[in-house]
């Protein structure tokens, strides 16, 4: 019995992990600016209709819910904590900051 409740947890605990690999796939926009997170981990990334970076890499670890974003300069790679809410609410937070300061990513494609 105990080797099926185990088997069932691993199995929940995966699928789970899963999720946030899979749910960040689209297009999120706040209000200036928006992100473009693709299956392949890289990501677009622009203001309005500019598209200001193409084809970066990002890395998300599940566990400690973060992203962290490549870009071309060594010097400015972006470290983020993430949470969602809901399946259309990305939050965002700069691990810089002294104090928690999510910024709402709304969904607009997937």
């Amino acid at each position: 019995m105990n080797k099926v409740w185990w088997s069932l947890l691993l199995l929940l605990t995966l699928s789970c992990n899963d999720a946030d690999d899979k749910k960040i796939i689209g297009k999120w926009q706040s209000d200036d600016e928006w992100y473009e997170y693709l299956d392949d981990h890289t990501y677009n990334s622009g203001r309005a209709f500019i598209t200001m970076v193409k084809g970066f890499k990002y890395q998300l670890d599940i566990k400690k819910k973060s992203l962290t974003m490549y870009t071309d300069d060594a010097g400015q790679t972006y470290y983020l904590q993430y949470q969602f809410k809901g399946n259309d609410t990305l939050m965002l937070n700069n691990v810089l900051n002294s104090k928690a300061h999510y910024v709402a990513f709304y969904r607009v494609s997937k």
